[in-house]
């Protein structure tokens, strides 16, 4: 029954297309502030050796 339903609910309506398209805009914008302030902080100096690269792979 429950599979039945979700069918239901994913065939006929775009909401959870939606719902995933605006949860990966979401945290594609998140990933490009780290990344901002990643870089930030590499240029200043501030960041510990070999963070920079761990902080990017982990966002991306």
């Amino acid at each position: 029954m429950c599979s039945m339903a979700f069918d239901g609910i994913t065939s006929f309506s775009l909401s959870l297309i939606h719902g995933v398209l605006y949860m990966g805009l979401l945290f594609l914008l998140i990933s490009f502030g780290i990344l901002a302030w990643v870089i930030y902080t590499w240029c200043s100096g501030r960041a510990v050796p070999g963070w920079s690269s761990l902080m990017v792979s982990i966002t991306w």
